[in-house]
């Protein structure tokens, strides 16, 4: 299984919403969707989505994990978990 760590980025103010996923193209998937239908992809987003529009997101996949053939899946989630990403001069959501 491959997991990552995946932000919703807005173009034009820079700020970042980070994501973690069990299966980033998944998590793409859902976006590319919530972009051609105009929806943001979670509440934090709806009012810069509706401000700037749909067109100043993208999806970016930060890293990906592997999970280990003998990883328990709660060692796998925990290795995902975005909490413990910081980064300097970064805005997030």
């Amino acid at each position: 299984m491959t997991g990552g760590v995946c932000a919703v980025r807005n173009t034009a103010t820079g700020r970042l919403l980070l994501l973690s996923a069990a299966d980033p193209a998944a998590r793409r998937k859902r976006f590319a969707f919530a972009a051609s239908t105009g929806t943001p992809l979670l509440p934090a987003l709806a009012d810069d989505w509706s401000r700037y529009g749909r067109d100043c997101f993208v999806f970016e996949v930060l890293e990906t994990l592997m999970r280990e053939p003998e990883q328990a899946e709660a060692q796998f989630r925990a290795e995902l978990d975005v909490t413990r990403l910081s980064a300097r001069g970064a805005s997030f959501y």
